[in-house]
Formats: structure tokens, C-alpha cells, sequence
């Protein structure tokens, strides 16, 4: 039984009560998280996971936050989407975004290249591409590494 969906633009996940996460569709840029670039057909459990309580599929690219806090991204990160410092890298698994580590984050949203996390304290994060100021940082440019919005707050759900 699903517990949370969330579809992107080519592919979807689906996060089942126990804190599992199966991933579907395209699976052009790894965005599955599946360890290959074969798309699925039906929704495939993403192997070595913890538990995980909030999923996002983006254009290209995912984000997952276990129940521990820590967020884990895979896919596409041409534009420094997948927050590990780094441009034009394809992850096929999920990684733990070491810059994101202890903030205890809730919610992720993986958007067109682009990625946004609330903290259970209420703090916000942004990266990724920065192309018509959709960070909202007062960037241009792509943000490979999280940045704090400094003045943002996020009201967060306490069942979050």
C-alpha cells in the first residue's frame, strides 16, 4: 500500500508504508535509482535504502528523505541538482548528500533541474540550475553545493 507518489516528467516513485521506495518509467538518466539506465515497466523496489518517509521525482533526477533526516538524490545532475558538488554527473544509485547531513530534512522537492529541502526546524535549502532565478537565491548560475535561503522559513506538518 502506498504511503506517498510523486511523478516527474518521464518516470514516477512510489513510497510504501514501510518505507520502501519503487521507482517506474524512463530510466534515461538513472533517475530510478536502480543501478542501470534500463527503463521499468512496472515499479521495482530501489535496493539499499533505510527507511524512507518523502519521495520527489524531478525532470531527470530524484531526491528521497529517510526517517532519520538524511536526503539521498540519483539521476541526472548535469546542473548541480543532485547537491554533491558537482557538475555533468550521472548518479545510478542513491548517494547521501553529505552538505545536507544532521539538518534532519522532511520534505524535497526535485523540480526542472533543481532541487528544494525543508528541515524539521524550518529551515529551506536550494540547488541546482539558477537559470531565470528559479532557486530564488539571486543566482544565475547552477548551484552544485545546498545553500540556506536566509530568509525563508518553511512551516513544518509535525507529523513530519
Amino acid at each position: 500500500i502506498a504511503r506517498a507518489i510523486s511523478a516527474g516528467e518521464v518516470d514516477s516513485l512510489v513510497l510504501s508504508r514501510d518505507g520502501s521506495v519503487f521507482a517506474f518509467g524512463d530510466n534515461a538518466n538513472g533517475q530510478l535509482g536502480l543501478g542501470d539506465r534500463e527503463d521499468r515497466l512496472t515499479p521495482t523496489r530501489i535496493p539499499g535504502l533505510p527507511a524512507v518517509k518523502a519521495v520527489s521525482a524531478g525532470a531527470s533526477h530524484s531526491l528521497v528523505v529517510t526517517c532519520g533526516g538524511a536526503v539521498y538524490s540519483f539521476g541526472d545532475g548535469d546542473s548541480g541538482q543532485l547537491g554533491h558538488g558537482q557538475l555533468e554527473v550521472f548518479l545510478l544509485y542513491p548517494t547521501e548528500i553529505e552538505a545536507l547531513r544532521g539538518i534532519g530534512a522532511c520534505m524535497v522537492v526535485a523540480g526542472y533541474f533543481h532541487s528544494l529541502i525543508a528541515a524539521s526546524d524550518g529551515r529551506a535549502f536550494g540547488f541546482g540550475c539558477g537559470e531565470d532565478e528559479r532557486l530564488g537565491l539571486g543566482l544565475t548560475a547552477e548551484q552544485a553545493l545546498p545553500l540556506e535561503y536566509p530568509y525563508l522559513k518553511v512551516a513544518v506538518p509535525p507529523s513530519l
